[in-house]
């Protein structure tokens, strides 16, 4: 019982002796404990890199290319109504399918040569005959070849309407030609246009001019209801691309890039980047239709989804891919300067100790400095220099 009354007694007395210097503290060690711990050092590592800078410009947000489609002659005006749509985006336009009924009349793509420049009727002749015979030919038909508009001609173009939903003018009683007896400025002939028999069988405005027997439809502008009142209304789009970026350099940074050299895009408005590389690049200068400025035009894709905002404009970073040898070199802010106006960077050595090593801060290139002449020797790949404390 007496061991153990000594043995509180004891811990009270520590007890009371370590309170009782808590509450002892002089001012220094209360300002010592009430201290922030000391600083450490934030460091980068000394690399060997080739330096380059990297290209910042604005570029443009540009629609990609394609091919459109305007009515034929003869297909616009007041009563030129869109009353069916026949074609949806994504859909592959093959040559003879119609596209669209304006005012109840299909609308019917032909590989041609040429847009057709007049109405086809018994009795003509030439190279807008020949070009529509190549055609029917092509789809199955059997038409002569002789340039003609004959009678096994005329009964193949009805047939090839009549497949379509169309029943040519020459069916209807009575119908006249829209033209009268001329020479055909292309050395074509007409000929007995005024009797019921000779009525145009191939209007022009039913003939939709294409380039290609197939084309992919990448944009359907015409809309059911629309009046086609301007010949340049534009019907479809065949074979879009994408959105690019367009944008120009002077020569010197345009001769830093490679075709599918890697970049990236900031849409500042929104703070959205994307990835893009690039596309093609110019030969010979020119002047940006946009900004008004010249140099070598560079179009650069998206690597992934496009950006859908159509001519605005985007922060473009190209990252140097420029030749040469890897330097030694520091990142800039490693890189201190003395009141005298030289230069130096606090390396840490292997035992914790720091050195200043003064340096040429004269080469400073996309935020790296070259290590040249006696820092060589100081400092090696891998080196801890200091860049800031925390």
């Amino acid at each position: 019982m007496i061991v153990s009354i000594a043995v509180v007694l004891g811990v009270a007395v520590v007890g009371g002796i370590s309170a009782l210097e808590h509450v002892l503290r002089t001012p220094g060690q209360a300002a010592a404990d009430a201290a922030p711990p000391d600083a450490s050092l934030v460091t980068a590592l000394v690399e060997r890199r080739v330096l380059g800078e990297p290209i910042l410009v604005r570029g443009n947000i540009t629609p990609g290319p394609s091919t459109k489609l305007l009515p034929p002659i003869g297909a616009t005006g007041p009563e030129a109504v869109v009353t069916r749509v026949r074609v949806r985006n994504g859909q592959t336009l093959e040559e003879g399918d119609p596209i669209l009924d304006i005012a109840g009349q299909p609308l019917i793509p032909l590989d041609l040569p040429f847009p057709l420049y007049r109405d086809l009727a018994p009795g003509l002749a030439g190279p807008d005959v020949e070009a529509v015979q190549v055609a029917l030919r092509r789809l199955g038909y059997h038409p002569t070849k002789d340039g003609k508009v004959d009678t096994t001609t005329a009964r193949e173009i009805r047939r090839f309407l009549a497949d379509r939903g169309y029943s040519s003018p020459s069916a209807e009683a009575g119908t006249k030609p829209p033209v009268t007896p001329s020479a055909d400025p292309q050395g074509a002939t007409s000929a007995g246009l005024g009797s019921a028999e000779n009525a145009v069988v191939l209007p022009r405005s039913l003939v939709l001019r294409v380039t290609k027997q197939k084309s992919k439809v990448t944009a359907v502008r015409a809309k059911v209801g629309a009046v086609l009142s301007a010949p340049d209304t534009v019907l479809l789009e065949l074979d879009g691309t994408g959105p690019f970026i367009a944008l120009s350099l002077t020569v010197d940074k345009a001769t830093q890039l490679r075709v599918g050299q890697p970049a990236s895009a900031l849409d500042e408005e929104s703070g959205k980047r994307v990835q893009v590389q690039v596309q093609a690049i110019g030969t010979k200068v020119g002047v940006d239709s946009v900004t008004g400025s010249s140099g070598v035009p560079v179009t650069l894709s998206f690597k992934g989804a496009p950006m859908a905002a159509n001519d605005r404009s985007l922060l473009v970073e190209i990252p140097s891919e420029q030749d040469g040898d890897p330097v030694l070199a520091v990142p800039v802010s490693a890189v201190y300067s003395k009141p005298d106006g030289s230069s130096f960077v606090t390396v840490v050595m292997a035992d914790g100790s720091t050195e200043d090593v003064a340096i040429s801060a004269d080469q400073a290139i996309g935020g790296w400095v070259k290590i040249q002449g006696d820092a060589s020797d100081a400092l090696s790949e891998g080196s801890r220099v200091v860049v800031g404390l925390q």
